[in-house]
């Protein structure tokens, strides 16, 4: 198993767009026509050919970017909510209703037939808080399906 490491999007994303660009200079230079005092190089249709395989392999790495790009979005939308509920379960329970009876669960009394079931001191935050990760980063912290 790797050892757990914090996210890093950034060299990772620098990474892919050097690559892009190195190859993106390659097919350039292939391209170009080259001079001499007396003769004209012109690719030829193998030198094409090779080129080509370059120019869809430099699509491919941008798209990595543009996914690269993408995740960094849904990861900062899931810490963001995890932010702003993690110690606020009444809040969430208002914003996100169809998990009410799930957050009911962290309380400690008997009798939650009340409306105004939320008594706090009684709120066990250490288990609504691994809830509450596992619900953010649900796609990322399940098992792995084979």
């Amino acid at each position: 198993m790797a050892k757990p490491e914090p996210l890093d999007l950034v060299s990772w994303e620098k990474e892919v767009h050097s690559k892009a660009k190195k190859l993106a200079k390659e097919i350039e230079e292939g391209f170009r026509i080259k001079y001499d005092a007396f003769f004209v190089e012109i690719p030829g249709p193998q030198k094409f050919k090779e080129l080509k395989v370059k120019d869809w392999e430099v699509a491919r790495l941008y798209g990595i970017l543009h996914a690269i790009r993408e995740v960094r979005k849904k990861i900062k939308s899931a810490c963001e909510f995890w932010l702003r509920y993690k110690d606020n379960p009444k809040q969430f329970v208002e914003d996100y209703p169809e998990y009410e009876e799930e957050v009911k669960k962290f309380v400690f009394l008997e009798d939650l037939s009340s409306t105004f079931w939320y008594d706090w001191s009684a709120f066990d935050y250490e288990e609504y808080h691994k809830w509450l990760f596992k619900l953010a980063f649900k796609d990322v912290m399940e098992k792995d399906k084979k």
